[in-house]
């Protein structure tokens, strides 16, 4: 998956009895490579969920959540990091340390 920019993905909550929501399809930010400018504002963490969409779905810290690509139907397990200082709702950076590329 060789993308760059926003990828429609939907994410399923990994405890659905205690979310708002069991699903939610929202843009994500995909970066397909380790970009030295997304590190400095996020650090080591690959898969960042917004703490307004985690709290909704009942995601906590260093949860593996499943993510569907909306336009391929491709499913992938991801552990996230929540945070507040993201500009997207939900990053997914570098695609190749994923092993997603």
């Amino acid at each position: 998956m060789g993308v760059c920019g926003p990828l429609q993905v939907t994410l399923r909550s990994p405890r659905p009895e205690n979310a708002t929501v069991e699903t939610w399809s929202l843009p994500a930010y995909a970066i397909t490579f380790r970009s030295f400018t997304t590190m400095m504002a996020t650090g080591e963490d690959l898969v960042i969920i917004h703490s307004r969409i985690a709290k909704r779905l009942h995601i906590q810290e260093d949860d593996t959540v499943e993510f569907g690509v909306d336009a391929t139907g491709d499913t992938f397990s991801l552990k996230v990091k929540v945070r507040n200082n993201i500009q997207s709702d939900v990053q997914i950076h570098d695609f190749f340390t994923l092993d997603l590329a």
